[in-house]
């Protein structure tokens, strides 16, 4: 369930000292607080405590050696407009550059005596940190320079926003808005990082929120406490210098000697805090908790705060004033997904918290995705699936818990390493991924279904869009018949709701017809394929990488449906079409190369396959690393086609171990392993290796009819290369058998399907070598008819067809034995 306007109290005592201490003039600031404290004299007395500390500062920082600045002063080249306020030990104005129209900006100047020493250091320090960085969501540079009288300045982009909480709090934003806030603010502070520079003082009054293009964008301010590691600076604020805000402040940072002595690991604490603030509207720990302490113990408290977790706040403040979400909802959401990211984040052990600001960022945006139905189920239930990693840690947790068993068990060390050995053995015959494969079906797909039905049944553009996901994540692991279900329902969902020409609509309707092909539906499939061309051509143009795709899909039906010619003109136009649209790296040209090399090997330009192979697999392998599904198969085109040109040996190395890395990353049963299986066990024929590509075959084939049924295409190819393994090995009667068994199979396939020819000839050479010369004679003469049919006389398996046909002539039809080809 999404949330919903979800405004919350802000740290009182923070935001209304910086409030008072904004309005310079008396009568305003007696004005404000009248207004905010009207029923709580005793925050009043407290802010004024603070006001009246911050004035002692102020007077201690001005000096007789400086002069005092005000609106309508010359600094350097620019002009002072307005004061904007004070802290650290500098000035903030509004000023813009003398003589110019250019937007005014924000120059910060250093106050009298405090220009030297340790502050001038910090001063430079900011100047050099900023001028590193270049992040949309921190406050840039323009210019700076020095005083006449020597304070150094900066001139910094200004930043007309409010307070990151009272931002927050005023737009009343909800609970996901407020993480996506800080998640740009956490992204800012990792490039901050990245360039050495850790800020030491995050806080509300350090991120400013400003509106860019009409939309909230965070801008993180204030670098003069920043410890710039990559600049080399040695103790340049001062080894006893306490820098930053005690509520948001890191154990380390207060007990470190000096400001180099903490890393980014700090900031992540900050981060925490204001997490941890956005939330609840409070800070783990108030700023009076801190007031008035000697610097002993300032440190002494912060280095020992006991961690605090949003929820149990929540559950002291009862219902929150103003809150349009109840408690006990808002308990539930942090106890969920917000609590373990605070609780990491603010870790009184640097080591235990995130190690960068971009993995706090990271978990930010889970949370933020489980505040989403839509992302909710897909992020955590659907597209995250991945059978490799869930079954490498099915094994580890295994192991994990047989050897804490065994400890507790009290064997002793040399008879527990023993029993490990033995069971970690015996987990070498277990491929976890094909594990994985099946347990998420039942843990993952199964419940997500549910959760899809009872949750959302009235909203059916959301269950469409849920549907689509989960039916997009089955196919991927292989499960066609499983993903049929949730892709016809969102086909249905989607053209009821929006519309045949949406482009939702559209990518259903690819989805399911590429699930129907693959199940061998090939009738079934063709209406979506063609309606997904003309629907992309139509909306998209020809050049959109959705059409390109569109003739790619539609060229594999063809394929599939035997008219080979006319796929490879689907494929050539994807690959010219997608290299001048999309470039030669593209995925989508990857994908149309495989499929042309495909194509072009079925048509027997082997040579002309090789190099489409060579070329898609270069890129895939670039684009998406070794072990990519679609590397894998390309690898696989590859190597079996060595085998055709006569190389063997090469073929059944390349493809062995291609094989197990299949199993490993998609596991047993699925069909790219299988089909890797079958070109194993065809190059392992070829090479002369009969008993061992018989076993390879069986199992291919046994895969591929429990995924597929019997009159797939892919399983009569399967059933017909298991039945020349058999031949090889003089098996010839259920050599004959299985040909026969394929030769019955195949009457389903279109009459000029190249796949017929072959099934009829493979049945042909097996009643010869069982002794029927006669009848496999005539057998192998119509599969000779049929596969020139089909693919032409001058096609590479026509000529070997010819040359089968040859030789049992010249040995006389009815002779018992074949010549072997």
């Amino acid at each position: 369930m999404a949330d919903s306007s979800f405004p919350l109290p802000a740290s009182d005592e923070e935001e209304l000292f910086h409030g008072a201490r904004e309005r310079t003039d008396p009568a305003a600031r007696r004005e404000f607080l009248d207004r905010h404290c009207a029923e709580r004299p005793e925050l009043r007395a407290f802010v004024e405590g603070l006001l009246a500390a911050d004035a002692e500062a102020e007077g201690f920082l001005s000096g007789a050696d400086g002069t005092e600045l005000g609106p309508g002063d010359g600094v350097g080249a620019y002009r002072l407009l307005e004061r904007l306020g004070s802290g650290g030990g500098g000035e903030v104005f509004l000023a813009r550059r003398d003589g110019t129209d250019l937007p005014a900006a924000a120059l910060k100047v250093l106050r009298g005596s405090r220009a030297g020493g340790a502050f001038l250091d910090g001063f430079d320090l900011e100047r050099r940190a900023l001028a590193l960085m270049d992040h949309p969501a921190i406050a840039r540079l323009i210019d700076a320079g020095v005083t006449e009288d020597g304070r150094p300045f900066l001139v910094m982009e200004r930043v007309d926003g409010a307070p990151l909480t009272r931002y927050a709090d005023e737009r009343g934003l909800a609970l996901r808005e407020r993480l996506v806030l800080l998640r740009q603010v956490a992204l800012a502070v990792d490039h901050a990082h990245g360039n050495g520079v850790v800020h030491r003082d995050l806080k509300p009054a350090n991120v400013l929120v400003a509106h860019v293009d009409g939309k909230p964008v965070p801008k993180v301010i204030d670098f003069g406490v920043a410890s710039a590691a990559a600049l080399g600076e040695e103790g340049g604020l001062g080894r006893s210098a306490f820098v930053g805000t005690p509520q948001y402040m890191a154990p380390e940072q207060a007990l470190a000697p000096g400001p180099d002595d903490v890393d980014g690991r700090a900031d992540v604490f900050a981060l925490g805090v204001l997490l941890f603030e956005l939330v609840t509207g409070t800070t783990p720990s108030p700023a009076k908790e801190f007031a008035g302490l000697d610097l002993a113990e300032l440190r002494r408290r912060v280095g020992q705060r006991v961690p605090i977790v949003p929820s149990q706040r929540l559950a002291e403040l009862g219902q929150i004033e103003r809150c349009a979400v109840d408690v006990t909802h808002l308990r539930q959401i942090c106890e969920r997904d917000i609590d373990a990211i605070v609780r990491r984040a603010t870790e009184g052990d640097p080591g235990r918290r995130h190690p960068t600001a971009a993995a706090f960022a990271r978990e930010l945006e889970r949370a933020e995705r489980a505040l989403d139905p839509v992302t909710r189920f897909q992020g955590s239930r659907l597209s995250g699936v991945d059978p490799a990693q869930l079954g490498s840690t099915m094994r580890s947790e295994l192991l994990l818990a047989a050897t804490a068993g065994l400890e507790r068990a009290g064997f002793a060390d040399d008879r527990r390493a023993d029993l490990l050995a033995g069971l970690e053995a015996g987990l070498e015959h277990v491929n976890f991924t094909t594990v994985a494969r099946r347990v998420s079906t039942l843990v993952v797909f199964d419940p997500a279904s549910e959760a899809i039905d009872a949750e959302l049944s009235a909203e059916p553009l959301v269950q469409a869009t849920l549907l689509q996901s989960q039916g997009e994540a089955l196919l991927k692991l292989g499960l066609f018949e499983r993903a049929t279900t949730p892709l016809a329902r969102a086909v249905d969902l989607r053209r009821e709701g929006l519309g045949l020409s949406a482009p939702e609509t559209l990518e259903s309707l690819k989805s399911y017809g590429v699930c129907l092909r693959s199940l061998g539906r090939l009738i079934e499939a063709r209406p979506f394929y063609e309606a997904c061309l003309e629907g992309w051509t139509a909306v998209a143009g020809e050049d959109d990488q959705r059409t390109i795709d569109a003739h790619n899909n539609l060229g594999v039906l063809v394929m599939n449906e035997g008219d080979w010619v006319a796929s490879e003109r689907h494929f050539r136009r994807a690959v010219e079409s997608g290299r001048r649209a999309l470039g030669a790296d593209s995925i989508t040209v990857v994908r149309a190369l495989s499929n042309l090399g495909a194509v072009l090997e079925q048509l027997g330009r082997t040579e002309e396959a090789a190099r489409a192979y060579r070329e898609g697999l270069a890129g895939s392998r670039a684009v998406h690393g070794a072990d990519d599904i679609h590397t894998l198969s390309l690898a696989g085109n590859h190597a079996r086609l060595l085998s055709v040109l006569g190389d063997h040996e090469t073929a059944v190395e390349q493809l062995t171990d291609l094989a197990a890395r299949a199993r490993l990353v998609l596991g047993d049963e699925h069909v790219n392993t299988l089909l890797m299986l079958v070109s194993l066990g065809r190059a392992q024929l070829d090479a002369g290796r009969a008993e061992l590509a018989l076993s390879t075959l069986e199992e291919a084939l046994a895969g591929l009819e429990a995924q597929f049924g019997r009159e797939h295409e892919l399983v009569m190819a399967a059933l017909s290369d298991v039945a020349g393994a058999a031949r090889e090995m003089g098996q010839v009667e259920r050599a004959v058998a299985l040909g026969a068994d394929g030769v019955a199979r195949s009457e389903g396939l279109p009459l000029g399907h190249p796949r017929r020819g072959a099934i009829l000839l493979s049945y042909g050479r097996a009643l010869v070598a069982a002794g029927e010369g006669a009848q496999g004679f005539d057998v192998v003469r119509r599969a000779c008819e049929l596969l020139e049919s089909a693919v032409g006389p001058d096609h590479l398996e026509v000529h070997k067809a010819r040359g089968i046909l040859a030789k049992l002539e010249a040995a006389g039809a009815g002779n018992k034995g074949e010549a072997r080809s």
